[in-house]
């Protein structure tokens, strides 16, 4: 879409990748390597359970399928960890000094996305003050329809682990989401 300007937040297994989006142009990408896995650690650490029920016990956070006890703990266990992770978005962010603003249209995506205190944390502080901002931003999860005229031209075989969310600028670019490489559509 030649008119996008979005922030495109990846929260992946390992890492969480940004790329900024400014008239339907790249105009960069940042990562740093806090992801799902480091909340999942934490859980792990703190309850003194395995990794692999700290993963199952954080999907049945995400999915709202713990009682509100359990919730609570797993909210003030992972609290620490959220902070770091703002901290390391603000961070990146500044690093796109040479941007007049940064777009307040924020698009989430990956897995640790969708712990509640993500997003939470995104619209509901004062993290952006230090940052170039013409308004408040907002995030959203993003949905296929967030990026219009979109088609599939390949199928997943790129490696994911340290792939951007989103690469995307004008007609004839890529865009890289998860491990399915898709295309702006030409008019």
């Amino acid at each position: 879409d030649p008119h996008l300007s979005a922030l495109l937040i990846d929260v992946g297994g390992s890492t969480t990748d940004l790329a900024v989006m400014s008239h339907g142009t790249l105009r960069g990408t940042k990562m740093f390597a806090i992801g799902g896995r480091t909340f999942t650690k934490r859980l792990a650490v703190e309850l003194n359970i395995a990794f692999r029920e700290a993963e199952k016990l954080k999907i049945a956070y995400t999915s709202d399928k713990l009682e509100p006890k359990s919730k609570k703990i797993i909210a003030d266990i992972i609290l620490a960890d959220v902070e770091t992770w703002l901290e390391g978005v603000v961070l990146a962010l500044s690093e796109f000094s040479e941007l007049d603003e940064l777009p307040s249209k924020i698009l989430l995506s990956g897995g640790g996305s969708y712990l509640p205190e993500i997003k939470e944390a995104l619209n509901n502080r004062k993290w952006y003050k230090k940052l170039h901002f013409s308004q408040i931003p907002q995030a959203v999860f993003m949905r296929l329809t967030d990026l219009p005229n979109l088609r599939l031209v390949s199928p997943p075989s790129v490696e994911t682990s340290n792939i951007i969310l989103s690469l995307v600028t004008l007609e004839g670019s890529i865009l890289a989401e998860k491990s399915a490489i898709l295309s702006i559509a030409t008019p």
